[in-house]
Order: C-alpha cells, then sequence, then structure tokens
C-alpha cells in the first residue's frame, strides 16, 4: 500500500516537471518570437548618413521598438554616392524589456560628389539615443498575448498539417502511425512547418501591432569634408547637427512623426558661418511592410551670411516597401523653396538593409 502510494506520488512528481519543462519551453518559444517580432521594423535614420544632406528632408525618422545591432544605407544620384553604417553594441532583449533602457547606436557615412569641377569628399559621424523605453506604454505582457493567440491558432493547424503529410505520401492517415519510418519523417516534417508558421505568424503580427508605436530619438553628428581628390588633406568640420524626434501613433495604419533639427554649418573656404533650425512634421499611411507618407518642412536662418541655395521650405510626398527580407526601398519627390525664392524638384532613393531578425547579442 505504502509502495503504490510512494510511486503514485513519484509519478505525480514527474508528470508535473514533464508540464513545467514544456511550459518553459514553449515560454522561451514565445519569448523568441516575441523579440524576432520587434525587429524586422522599418529602419530608422541614420544621423551620420543625414548629415551629409542626401536628400532635402531633415527629419530624422526615429527608432521603432529596439535598434538594430547593424544596419547600412546607401543612395545613388548622378555624380554623387552616399553609403552609411550604424552599430548599436547596448542592443540586447534586456534593453528592450527594461523599461528604464537607454540603447544608443553610433554611425559613420561617407559621401562623394563633385561640384564646380572639384571632388568633395564628406564623413560623417554620428551619435543616435534612444528614448522610446522611458515612456512606451507597450509592455512585454502585451506583446506576448499577441504572440500567445497567435501560437495557439498555428498549433490548431497540426491535423490539417498531418492529413497534408498524408495525401503527399499517398496513404491513409493511420498507416503512417503504423510505420516507424514515416511516423519519424511526420514528426520532422510537424515541427519544420509549425517552426516556419510560428517564425511568419507571429512575429508579422507582433509588427503590425507595433509598427506605429510611440517611439523617441535624439540624435547627433559631425560632418567632415575636403575640397582635394587627398581625404587625407585639407580636411575640415563643415557642420554639426542635433536633431530631436517623435512618432506617434494616430490609428491601426496610420503614423505621424515630428521632429526638429539645429545645425551650425561653414559654408566653404569663405568662412561664412551660419546656423539653421528646422521643423518638420511626415504623416506615414498604410502596414509595416508598405507605406506611403506626405510631409512638410520649414527651416529658419539667421539672418547673417546666407546662403542663396540654402532651402526654406520642402513639400514632399514619398514611400517605403519592404520587397525582400531585411531590405527596405525608400522613394521621394518633393518641391523645395530656396531662400532667394526659387522653387526646383527634389528627389530621393534609398536602400536599408539590416542583419536577419534571429541574429541577437547574448
Amino acid at each position: 500500500m505504502k509502495r503504490s502510494l510512494i510511486f503514485r506520488n513519484l509519478a505525480l512528481i514527474y508528470c508535473c516537471c514533464i508540464c513545467l519543462s514544456t511550459f518553459s519551453q514553449s515560454q522561451s518559444q514565445l519569448d523568441n518570437y516575441t523579440f524576432q517580432g520587434i525587429r524586422g521594423l522599418a529602419l530608422s535614420d541614420i544621423p551620420a548618413f543625414k548629415v551629409l544632406r542626401g536628400d532635402q528632408s531633415y527629419l530624422m525618422r526615429p527608432t521603432g521598438s529596439v535598434p538594430e545591432p547593424f544596419s547600412a544605407i546607401v543612395s545613388f544620384y548622378p555624380d554623387e554616392m552616399n553609403v552609411g553604417f550604424e552599430v548599436s553594441p547596448t542592443f540586447n532583449k534586456r534593453d528592450f524589456y527594461s523599461r528604464g533602457a537607454i540603447p544608443m547606436s553610433f554611425s559613420l557615412a561617407y559621401s562623394r560628389h563633385s561640384h564646380n569641377s572639384e571632388n568633395i569628399q564628406e564623413i560623417g559621424t554620428g551619435l543616435k539615443i534612444s528614448l522610446t523605453r522611458l515612456t512606451s506604454y507597450r509592455s512585454r505582457v502585451d506583446l506576448e498575448r499577441y504572440a500567445r493567440e497567435e501560437f495557439f491558432i498555428i498549433e490548431q493547424a497540426k491535423d490539417s498539417l498531418m492529413l497534408e503529410f498524408a495525401r503527399s505520401k499517398g496513404v491513409p492517415l493511420y498507416a503512417i502511425f503504423e510505420n516507424p519510418n514515416l511516423n519519424t519523417e511526420l514528426d520532422q516534417f510537424l515541427e519544420f512547418r509549425l517552426e516556419e508558421l510560428r517564425g511568419k505568424n507571429i512575429s508579422g503580427k507582433i509588427r503590425q501591432k507595433i509598427w506605429n508605436d510611440f517611439s523617441w530619438d535624439i540624435g547627433f553628428a559631425s560632418l567632415f569634408s575636403n575640397d582635394t581628390t587627398e581625404l587625407v588633406n585639407q580636411i575640415h568640420s563643415t557642420r554639426f547637427s542635433l536633431w530631436n524626434s517623435v512618432a506617434l501613433p494616430l490609428g491601426r495604419m496610420t503614423q505621424a512623426v515630428f521632429g526638429v533639427n539645429w545645425n551650425y554649418e561653414r559654408a566653404g573656404n569663405q568662412e561664412r558661418n551660419f546656423n539653421s533650425f528646422a521643423i518638420n512634421g511626415r504623416f506615414y499611411i498604410g502596414s509595416n511592410k508598405t507605406k506611403l507618407f506626405a510631409e512638410y518642412q520649414y527651416v529658419s536662418y539667421d539672418e547673417n551670411n546666407l546662403i542663396e541655395y540654402q532651402i526654406r521650405s520642402l513639400v514632399n510626398v514619398g514611400g517605403e516597401i519592404n520587397l525582400f527580407q531585411n531590405f527596405w526601398f525608400d522613394l521621394s519627390a518633393g518641391v523645395a523653396s530656396s531662400i532667394d525664392g526659387s522653387d526646383f524638384l527634389t528627389t530621393s532613393f534609398h536602400i536599408r538593409t539590416s542583419l536577419p531578425e534571429k541574429f541577437q547579442f547574448n
């Protein structure tokens, strides 16, 4: 009698351990899918690249949920090539899940173009600080709830996947269970397909929920340039920039981004220094993978040493699309007004990329 009771208790303890292990494994999977979901959002702007002035918009789009561990951007224009890189060594799960985390990113950019028959080379260096987690209302519990809902929906698809496997083998389902080899093959098939569905659907659901969440970044960048073919000669600082940008959700498919930008510039070798202050508003509509935007920008200058080609205002429209995994294409066109009263057409085309979502620092 006592022995039977002992075995019964041991069996109960064993079952509890199995349940706890399964729950822990399931929770770990949810945690990974949730974290992958907060990756793969539209890539933010890189301060070192923005200071190159590759386009006329001075707005620095803030980081989504977490900074990417590595991202790159490149743009091509007639007689001009700009490229930029950004790394975030503080990137990890704890940075996102800690409400008081302040991740930082460091960036470097390079530009080479021609102006008045001179080859001009420029190097930008930048720092970006994400303040999103100081005030973000989206908690880990919220995100995991979205992931758990989708997780259980996918688990219900197991029966249909088993029938799909049986049809592919041309045998009834009961025959698979009676054949050890087919049974093992079925387990491998289910594991692969369920993992594929979880990674795609759960991460996609998270991104669609948070793509337009609140975000807040500040950025700093310096520009160094020369007007010779030898980059190491006659290099001097020509611009220092500071940004403050905030993104706000306006609905399930819309987002507004507001930013300010201050610049201190030296105009060439003429020692004509001036300050500028820009305000910018951009309105997005769409989804995480595809969205359109319209924006307006106004730039104010100090009254001394103005240069006629500096812009006063900008009306811009464009779009962002994620055609391939980790590759984003940005295209915009608009009309800019310079301080001398003339208007001109401005366009930009950028390609952005980052590391795969499954990559993460320990």
